[in-house]
């Protein structure tokens, strides 16, 4: 069976997590992961505009900016929530965990949780969401187009009933005169062979 390739992004200042998580997702069968790799958050956004990237694995704290404020500049130029981010911090407090997920990463990790287990795990939850937020945005966009369709459809007919309205009355109208007219006429004449 052909493992399934995908692009993966580490973006941490420690060397030792980095290589952690390359021996971990290297053991995870069915994915053949080839990672990009940022020490710095300008070198992660770099790479992320440079490469098709399936995943981003964002620490909290990098030597120039923090993960928070760095998953818009990730974003940039995507739909929002189509990138998949998963947060990683040594500080497991549950406000950065809702920071993270609140600015758009996927999953969150605490750093002394992380397994061989949990970090693909996340990996791919992640992906699936961000492509099923992919998926409804597609979705969203053909039901706007269809709208818009019917909307179009819709004045369409509206014309096409105020003519044919319009022009059902004009022989009717014709009609109905040429009917006065008859009326009046049989009215002038007298039948003949009456008397008075």
């Amino acid at each position: 069976m052909e493992k399934i390739k995908e692009v993966l992004l580490v973006i941490d200042d420690n060397a030792d997590d980095r290589e952690i998580y390359r021996r971990y997702l290297r053991r995870y069968k069915g994915y053949d992961f080839e990672f990009l790799e940022a020490d710095t958050g300008a070198k992660g956004v770099a790479l992320v505009k440079a490469n098709k990237v399936d995943c981003v694995l964002l620490d909290y704290r990098l030597p120039d900016v923090d993960g928070i404020k760095l998953i818009e500049a990730l974003e940039s130029g995507r739909p929002k929530g189509t990138l998949p981010i998963v947060a990683i911090s040594g500080e497991g407090t549950e406000s950065i965990a809702a920071s993270f997920i609140m600015s758009g990463s996927k999953e969150y990790l605490i750093n002394e949780y992380i397994s061989e287990h949990t970090l693909p795990q996340a990996i791919l939850n992640a992906m699936t969401k961000a492509r099923l937020n992919e998926k409804i945005m597609e979705q969203q966009e053909e039901i706007l187009r269809k709208n818009r369709e019917l909307e179009s459809t819709n004045l369409h007919l509206q014309d096409f009933c105020h003519t044919v309205a319009h022009d059902l009355k004009s022989p009717l109208s014709l009609v109905q005169s040429f009917l006065d007219i008859l009326k009046t006429s049989a009215e002038d004449q007298k039948p003949i062979g009456m008397t008075q």
